[in-house]
């Protein structure tokens, strides 16, 4: 006869930016907004200076760009709704 045992394996798993890029779009809306509250947290207030990296990035592809002024625009324009 055969026994179940419980046992916790402790694990580091490290995800890839495209794995990373796919988990961020399988959040809901709630759970983007705290991976964006979170990353303000985080980052310490040096944002400008790693979005200044990112690009100035040989990486960075024009897609890549077209998802950051994308997210810049439509935050701007929100911000701006809320202030009427």
């Amino acid at each position: 006869m055969s026994r179940n045992i419980k046992r916790w394996v402790d694990t580091t798993i490290h995800l890839s930016s495209y794995e990373l890029a796919e988990v961020f779009w399988e959040m809901d809306a709630e759970e983007q907004a705290g991976f964006f509250h979170r990353l303000s947290e985080v980052s310490e207030g040096r944002l400008a200076m790693q979005l200044q990296n990112i690009t100035e990035s040989e990486h960075t592809t024009t897609q890549g760009r077209a998802v950051m002024a994308s997210i810049g625009a439509y935050s701007d324009a929100m911000l701006l709704e809320r202030e009427k």
